[in-house]
């Protein structure tokens, strides 16, 4: 995966749950969760913010909110950074 990551050089990834966030960066879910993260590869640092997969919020939608503020998150990275 990284190295797809490495080809695309996206200028940030929205993970959608525990798997993609432990497979880039080794953290479970909640702790990647907890701020934005960053995804090294060869050629610099993504951000990776970090929420729950679709499915988590089928089946739990009490979820739903902090998926919103996630979103937020993500919003609020992509103002301060924005690509050219």
């Amino acid at each position: 995966m990284k190295k797809q990551i490495q080809l695309l050089r996206p200028s940030f990834i929205l993970g959608l749950g525990g798997i993609v966030s432990d497979a880039l960066l080794g953290l479970s879910l909640p702790k990647a969760r907890q701020s934005v993260q960053q995804v090294d590869i060869e050629g610099g640092k993504i951000p990776f913010y970090a929420t729950y997969h679709p499915t988590v919020l089928e089946k739990n939608p009490v979820h739903r909110p902090a998926v919103w503020g996630d979103l937020q998150k993500l919003e609020k990275g992509m103002e301060n950074n924005p690509t050219s």
